[in-house]
């Protein structure tokens, strides 16, 4: 009889300080889990910063661009930044126009040395209260663009009218916008400005 209870103890015992093929497998299931939250959390973490750097270079960019664009004298703004070359101001280099990309920009005439490469497909335009696109874009008081806060008097005559502002404007809403990457819609960075010639 004491044989039999020895044996009974010493199954007790090791069964009791073990762990069973279930219990382990939950185990390995919960750290698995565990595992991969914390993966998942580290790449979102990875992808928030990745997004950070490059919204930060990309308003270093657009503080750049605003810069040169107060750095203009007044009346050569819409010739230098609308899309006709041929009112471009005659110094000696081509006006910007109102789009440029990241790879061919150049601020007053110097390249910028900033980590652009961070903005993929990236592109600086600069926005002005314009009717129609391209060469044939007249500056216009009509024009509906709510972030240039327009329609707006361009001229100071208290009317709004149709036609042309580009000779007689005083007061110019100026946007910069930088936007890059392949996504639908694009991250976007922007900045504005009202010059006046008062």
């Amino acid at each position: 009889m004491r044989a039999k209870d020895e044996i009974r103890k010493q199954l007790q015992t090791s069964q009791q300080g073990g762990f069973t093929l279930l219990e382990v497998t939950v185990s390995m299931a919960v750290l698995s889990v565990a595992f991969l939250a914390l993966a998942q959390g580290l790449e979102r973490t990875s992808r928030v910063r990745s997004t950070e750097r490059e919204a930060s270079v990309a308003f270093q960019v657009a503080e750049h661009v605003m810069a040169e664009v107060e750095g203009t004298p007044f009346d050569q703004l819409w010739r230098r930044y609308n899309d006709d070359p041929s009112d471009d101001p005659a110094s000696g280099a081509a006006a910007p126009g109102s789009v440029r990309t990241l790879d061919e920009l150049t601020v007053a005439g110097e390249e910028l040395s900033m980590p652009l490469g961070l903005l993929e497909q990236g592109t600086v335009t600069v926005r002005l209260p314009m009717v129609g696109a391209g060469p044939t874009a007249v500056l216009s008081e009509l024009a509906q663009d709510d972030p240039l806060g327009c329609p707006r008097d361009l001229n100071g005559d208290g009317v709004l009218s149709s036609g042309s502002r580009a000779a007689d404007h005083v007061v110019l809403p100026v946007e910069v916008v930088v936007q890059w990457g392949r996504s639908n819609p694009r991250q976007r960075v922007s900045l504005r400005t009202v010059r006046a010639n008062l």
